[in-house]
């Protein structure tokens, strides 16, 4: 475990989680520790999901987890395995001053023919 982790609470909460690479807008890659999970399709909203960024067509997804170095992770690309998503909003959860984890939205990034 790198200082960082072991300084980190949230490192520490997602230590036995599989791994994950974020490379963000910028082209930054960092590494990270969490789940990805499918979210629940609302079957009443024709169409897609509503969202702030719009409406949502393609399967979201849910990364709760670690990540040493969110930066700018709204528009990279999250990998996990084999699977890749890109990330639409990454947002902290906090309780007082320390953050738990973070809470990305995903959309499945599809595969080239």
């Amino acid at each position: 475990m790198s200082w960082l982790e072991e300084n980190d609470w949230a490192a520490r909460l997602f230590r036995s989680a599989p791994g994950v690479v974020l490379t963000d807008a910028e082209g930054v890659v960092s590494a990270g520790r969490g789940l990805v999970v499918p979210v629940k399709k609302e079957t009443d909203q024709p169409g897609g999901k509503r969202h702030p960024l719009g409406t949502l067509t393609r399967p979201q997804f849910r990364f709760s987890g670690w990540l040493a170095a969110p930066g700018h992770a709204v528009g990279g690309t999250l990998s996990q395995g084999l699977q890749s998503w890109r990330v639409l909003d990454c947002r902290p959860v906090t309780l007082g001053a320390r953050t738990l984890c973070w809470r990305c939205l995903l959309e499945r990034e599809e595969a080239a023919p």
